[in-house]
């Protein structure tokens, strides 16, 4: 009787689990979530790339975290990308230092 309840217990627990870990794999295959096409990126461009953000006024770039619970932004492979799409360097003025590189 006990072998069976513990048995039972077991495979309610092993549901739940497989069903947490479909969910978190859902939801990073969202618009929301996006680590996994994160990763691909950065397989793509060979190292981690950056990732765009912006306020009202100056949109810019910056290095992308390595795990975001939410990923939405953009993502160039270099800053010098990123500046030629129109993302600043800085958050606060507008500086484009790869593209007046001589």
């Amino acid at each position: 009787m006990a072998d069976n309840k513990q048995h039972k217990k077991r495979k309610q627990l092993l549901i739940a689990g497989a069903v947490i870990i479909l969910a978190v794999l859902l939801y990073d295959l969202s618009p929301f979530g996006g680590n996994i096409r994160f990763y691909v990126k950065w397989a793509q461009c060979g190292s981690r790339p950056v990732e765009t953000a912006g306020l009202p006024g100056i949109n810019w770039y910056q290095e992308a975290p390595i795990y975001a619970p939410i990923r939405t932004q953009v993502w160039y492979c270099t800053p010098l990308e990123a500046e030629q799409a129109g993302y600043s360097a800085s958050a606060t003025t507008w500086t484009f230092p790869h593209l007046h590189k001589n």
